[in-house]
């Protein structure tokens, strides 16, 4: 069972034991995939969100290792990822603070759901925390509380349970930040016990903590409760006042909107714009203030979102992101722009989109920009605008942004005159340094595989050897020592395997990372029979340099086994996965099967061709068995290597 405490401190606990997470990144990651769990947040946005002073390369590289962190510490099953996005989904057997608060227990209205919820508040969200994403997370988790135990007293209040009404009136009052209605509920449980001179303490508590912390006197309602008790009013019929509150925050966040934009505010301070977050209302605010807001949340580089939904219409979110715009932001600001005109329907953000395709000056905002007005129906006019640019100042921004649209939409059936030379280079530098990570990957995982399986089936040859053919073993040990023997036959096989492995792994990832459609298949075949040549080299160097091998001779034997390469590589092929697909471990061994039954078949025929058909001969019967027990154990190396369990992360790095 994992328990994560957000509320009043960090701490993670799995099956009751506590989980150390010493990297404060790592935390902050953890933390906001729990708050916003079940989405898919692409990979440079929370880089550019949790490292926002850093350079575009080592955000991401600080966001694959904090990752790794919390995988290696809760668990790799909580984390969904590809080479694009990361998602954070809670398990049944999860056990998450915030989300009580998420319930929403006020529909119930229940004081079981009530207490339950105000119990886990244990405190301000992250408190130490003080990213601008943090900071209005934690005011709205604060005002949902703030309602929970709102409700919460005024059940109390109702029933008449004055004890419990001090208790959580207490608690409330000790979590900071002087609410009002904490001082006025404990006023009302004073009057109801009959404890006048603990009515007036309170009013005294109030009145001071208001004055030490926020420099004001006490609001009216609060001393027109105290003047009420202190005449003995019933507290009964104070509450229900309360609950008929005077103003409505959605109405009091509505007028400081206002006087904000009279003063002529542009941007919001982020306590401001964090007040405005905690208000619980889903109504759309005016277009003027939906601009306020929208400018300001770009400002202090936080979620936009949020805002734009209270927009009240694309049309205005839109026109208050070109405002945002005309001020020429830094590139993560204007990416921040691109990112959410994505998710807006309508012609305005389609020409907004057009317009940073084809004028920004960042390579990466102006390519993002550009695939995004593709997918949106102006793909022809953005490959028009950069190619016209491409072939008149040969602009990198550009050929950047023209290169993306290739790779991701392709290119529209009209398309005039470019550089295609300059676009394929630019195009395959693209796809390594988008796959370069998981190409290197493959290729550790694949030496690894064979190495470990060529080791393996070296141990075995010399058991076999030892069976068919003691005599000639003997003669040889006679020279090297049988340890010797035994560990560079060993050696020879973890550098035969390894380097078969590694030549197949790469030459499979560079395939899959540069060829697309119906050529993609063809090429890696080809290219991983190209590299079964290793695998010939190997058994052409053996055959040549040991007495214990005997063929037709080197006329027969090499064409036969360099035939046998190429046909071992294409089988390779079969069981090493597409980059950056995860694959079970019985679609492994299905393929190392069909693997399998290839090379038994081939080795057969290139083991008889090789002896001429003599079937008596002993080295015969020894190369036969060998290679098939190749044919068995590489492939199932390889099937071992590649296995992934559910949720590795196999996205781009």
């Amino acid at each position: 069972m994992l328990e994560i405490r957000l509320l009043g401190e960090f701490d993670v606990r799995l099956n009751g034991k506590p989980v150390e997470i010493p990297s404060r990144p790592a935390q902050s990651l953890l933390a906001y995939l729990v708050l916003n769990a079940e989405t898919k947040h692409r990979r440079e946005k929370l880089a550019g969100l949790l490292w926002p002073d850093s350079e575009e390369a080592n955000a991401r590289s600080n966001l694959r290792h904090a990752l790794w962190r919390l995988r290696k510490a809760i668990g790799e099953e909580l984390f969904y990822t590809d080479k694009v996005t990361i998602v954070f989904r809670a398990l049944d057997d999860c056990e998450i603070d915030v989300y009580c608060l998420e319930d929403e227990p006020l529909e119930s209205g229940a004081l079981e759901d009530l207490i339950s919820a105000a119990s886990v508040y244990g405190g301000d969200l992250l408190p130490g925390f003080y990213e601008s994403w943090v900071v209005l997370e934690r005011e709205r988790l604060r005002s949902a509380f703030e309602h929970v135990v709102q409700r919460l007293l005024d059940l109390l209040v109702e029933k008449g349970s004055w004890l419990e009404v001090l208790e959580w009136g207490e608690r409330w009052i000790a979590l900071g930040h002087v609410p009002e209605p904490a001082y006025r509920a404990l006023m009302s449980a004073h009057s109801a016990l009959g404890d006048s001179a603990g009515l007036a303490a309170v009013y005294q508590r109030c009145c001071d903590a208001l004055r030490g912390e926020l420099g004001v006197e006490p609001s009216e309602q609060t001393r027109s409760t105290y003047e009420w008790l202190s005449e003995g009013g019933d507290p009964t019929a104070v509450e229900q006042a309360y609950v008929e509150r005077e103003v409505s925050s959605a109405t009091a966040i509505r007028t400081l909107l206002k006087q904000w934009r009279q003063k002529g505010v542009e941007v919001l301070e982020l306590a401001s714009l964090a007040m405005v977050h905690a208000a619980r209302t889903d109504e759309p605010y005016d277009p003027e203030d939906a601009r306020l807001l929208v400018r300001s949340a770009l400002h202090h580089e936080v979620e936009v979102e949020p805002w734009l939904k209270r927009a009240g219409s694309p049309q205005v979110a839109v026109a208050a992101m070109d405002e945002v715009l005309e001020t020429y932001p830094r590139p993560r600001v204007r990416m921040r722009i691109v990112e959410a005109l994505r998710g807006l329907k309508g012609e305005e953000a389609d020409e907004t989109l057009l317009r940073i395709a084809v004028s920004d000056d960042s390579s990466e905002v102006r390519s993002e920009a550009a695939v995004a007005a593709s997918r949106r129906g102006k793909h022809e006019a953005v490959t028009k605008h950069l190619v016209e640019e491409i072939n008149t100042s040969g602009d990198a921004a550009a050929l950047s942004a023209f290169v993306s649209v290739i790779d991701e939409v392709g290119l529209p059936v009209v398309v005039g005159p470019y550089p295609k030379l300059s676009v394929a280079v630019a195009l395959a530098q693209r796809r390594w340094r988008a796959n370069r990570i998981g190409i290197l990957r493959q290729v550790a995982r694949a030496t690894l595989g064979g190495a470990v399986a060529m080791g393996i089936i070296s141990v075995i040859s010399l058991i076999q050897l030892q069976i068919v053919l003691p005599e000639e073993l003997r003669e040889a040990t006679e020279f090297v020592p049988l340890p010797v023997w035994i560990f560079t036959n060993a050696l020879l096989g973890l550098v035969w395997g390894g380097l078969q492995g590694a030549s197949t792994g790469l030459v499979t990832g560079l395939a899959d990372a540069f060829w697309r459609g119906k050529s993609w298949k063809r090429m890696r075949i080809l290219l991983a029979s190209l590299a079964g040549l290793v695998h010939s080299g190997f058994v052409l160097f053996t055959a040549s340099t040991s007495d214990v091998w005997a063929s037709e001779g080197p006329s027969v034997y090499v064409p036969v086994y360099l035939i046998y390469g190429l046909i071992v590589g294409a089988a390779f092929s079969l069981v090493v996965p597409r980059l950056n697909l995860s694959t079970s471990l019985r679609q492994e061994l299905f393929q190392s099967i069909r693997a399998s039954l290839i090379l038994i078949l081939f080795g057969m025929i290139s083991v008889f061709i090789a002896y001429g058909g003599n079937l008596d001969d002993r080295t015969f019967r020894l190369d036969l068995f060998m290679f098939i027990v190749t044919a068995l154990l590489f492939p199932l190396g390889f099937a071992l290597a590649f296995s992934r369990r559910k949720g590795e992360d196999t996205g781009s790095r």
